[in-house]
This record gives C-alpha cells, structure tokens and sequence, in this order.
C-alpha cells in the first residue's frame, strides 16, 4: 500500500469517528471520508476498507488488512467494536492522533531553526570550498609570498577540493545523508539517535516532556474510558515512538498484570526516575491510592503539554547565539586566511 503518513490517518480517523457519532453508518462514512482525499493511493485504502466492512468483516479486522495502522489503532477498534463502545474508542483514538500531531509538530518546530541553519552553513561552506579556495590557492602560490599557517591550510584544503571535489563531495554527502537516516529515521536503528537526544542536554527536556504528554494524556484518557491500566499500559507502549519508553511501559503492563502495584513497578525498574522523574511518580502514587489516577494522569499530561509549548520557545532562543558563533568563527578563520597574505604582500610594496 506504500507509505502513508501519520497525517493521513490522522485525517482518516478523526472524519471517520466525527460522522460514526453523528449516526451514519461506517460504510457511508468511510465512502464520505474517500470523498474527500486527493491522494489516490489513500483514497485506495479507505475504499478497501469500505469493501471490507460491506464484505461482512469487522472494521478492526478491515483496518489490519490495509498493514498500515498501528496495533493500537486497531486494538482500539477492536474493543470498542466487541464492547458496543465504538463511537467512544473512536473519538478517544482521534484525540490521540491529534495530540500525537501536536506533539511531533512542537519537536520538528522547535528542531527546524537550528536544522536550517546548519545545512545552509554546510551548503555555504561546501561551495566555498569547493569554488573559491582552489582559485585562491592558486592566485597565493604564484605570488610566491610567505604565508601564515592558517592560509597554508586553506591552501592545501583549496588544492585537494580543487583535485578531488568531484569525488570527494558526492560521497562525503551520500555518508552524511545515511548517517542520518540510519541514525535517525531507519525503523532499526533509530533507537541510537533517540536515545542521543535523550541524553544530550539541549534536547533532553524536549524529548522528556513530549514523551510525559503523551504519557499522561493517553494513558489518562484510556483509564477514565475504562480501560484495566494492564490493557492501558500496552496500548501506550504501542504509542510510544521511543523504544526506551515503549519498553518501560510494557514492563509495567507485565509487572501490574502479575499483581504488583505501580510504586513497586517503579521502584524495581533501575531507569524509572531517569525516565519518569521522582515528582510525577509520587503524584502518581498518590494517585493509585486515591482511586483518581486518571484525572491524576490527565492533569499531568497537560502541565507537561504547557511546559512543551514553553520549552519549543526557547530552545530556538537558547541555540541562536550559539549557531551565530559558530558562523562567525567560519567567517573569521575564512577572513583572516585570506586578508593575512594580502597585508604581507601589501607591506612589502611598500
């Protein structure tokens, strides 16, 4: 079916649970919601799924075939069809989605400044590299002047990007582009960039409290639906785009399912205050015990959700002037290897 992207099933779910509650039947609902898609690849999905439930197949069961949708997408609509709680788990299932959205928005936002300005540096600087220095090298080397260490350099940089740029380009960015993608995108590999966000210390509070919104928001929201916190936790795990968190959340599904409670689920797992810190955990023991751990949770999710908003503010703030150093060194190192050898040639005219 290709790829589809989170913003189209998003679009999707949203309609699909907006027309179910306003009492149209899935299958009319399905043939509005394909109405209105401009992508014929997904306009091709929702129609299977339309084939599907008018074939006699459960929704669940016609979302699964499309291998598009997460278990969690579909072990919603699978409760929520055997329940007679379809309308409710739909509407809980866009909510999500929306939020989801909110979330990876605010991280790609907060991402895009710095990102833009490092790939114009790189863009920059490469053509300088590439186009200017050899031109200049040779320019220096036919003055045959005395030249300072820092233009020798340039000089040398000049004639090997002069020589080999051809080369040495296409595959320095072919290596650049995978790095990234394996590091950051590839569906197995992208735990390493993951856990590197995580643990540096300019995008740590980024990751954590996107990662504690959606903690508290859709594990809040599926208890108060009447979700066991058992089923809550895997379907968290499930919505989870870190394997760290996804991992943790299904020991604690493990750990519950077998009786313990959830301050000893913590208090055994060795990360837990690295992944959760010690405050939220007391807020939602106190939770546990008062019988108010959704309301508990949901609260947490949008103290964190407000503090994300923040925190995507000023971390364009906080890495501007460093990008700026950073560029300013460049210019002046590029400066100074270029007007150095000038002033020597110029003193000695006079």
């Amino acid at each position: 079916m290709g790829i589809i992207s989170s913003a189209k099933k998003g679009y999707l779910i949203e309609n699909l649970s907006t027309l179910v509650e306003a009492g149209i039947n899935i299958s009319e609902s399905l043939s509005i919601v394909s109405t209105g898609i401009n992508n014929n690849n997904f306009k091709k999905i929702v129609l299977n799924i339309k084939e599907g439930v008018d074939s006699g197949f459960s929704l669940w069961q016609s979302f699964e075939k499309t291998n598009i949708f997460s278990k969690r997408d579909i072990s919603l609509i699978m409760i929520g069809e055997n329940s007679g709680h379809l309308v409710e788990n739909l509407n809980i299932l866009a909510l999500q989605h929306q939020k989801e959205k909110f979330f990876r928005y605010k991280v790609y936002s907060a991402l895009m400044y710095p990102s833009l300005v490092l790939f114009l540096v790189l863009v920059i600087g490469t053509g300088m590299a590439w186009f200017l220095l050899p031109k200049l090298s040779v320019v220096f080397m036919q003055l045959g002047a005395e030249l300072p260490l820092i233009t020798k350099i340039m000089i040398s940089v000049g004639v090997f990007f002069g020589n080999y740029g051809l080369i040495f380009f296409p595959i320095f960015f072919t290596l650049l582009f995978s790095f990234f993608y394996f590091v950051f995108v590839h569906k197995k590999t992208k735990v390493i960039g993951q856990k590197f966000l995580f643990n540096f210390f300019s995008t740590r509070r980024l990751v954590l409290e996107s990662e504690l919104s959606r903690f508290g928001y859709i594990l809040g929201t599926l208890l108060q639906a009447g979700f066991s916190i058992n089923e809550s936790l895997k379907l968290l795990n499930q919505a989870s785009p870190f394997p760290f968190y996804g991992d943790f959340y299904l020991y604690l599904s493990e750990s519950v399912s077998e009786g313990i409670s959830l301050k000893d689920s913590f208090a055994n797992f060795s990360k837990s205050k690295k992944l959760i810190p010690s405050s939220v955990q007391e807020m939602i023991f106190v939770g546990e015990r008062s019988g108010k751990l959704p309301e508990i949770l949901l609260k947490i999710g949008k103290n964190y959700e407000d503090k994300l908003d923040i925190t995507t503010r000023n971390l364009s703030a906080i890495l501007e002037p460093v990008l700026l150093i950073l560029v300013w060194v460049g210019v002046v190192v590029l400066a100074l290897a270029i007007i150095l050898p000038v002033y020597g040639l110029i003193s000695n005219i006079n």
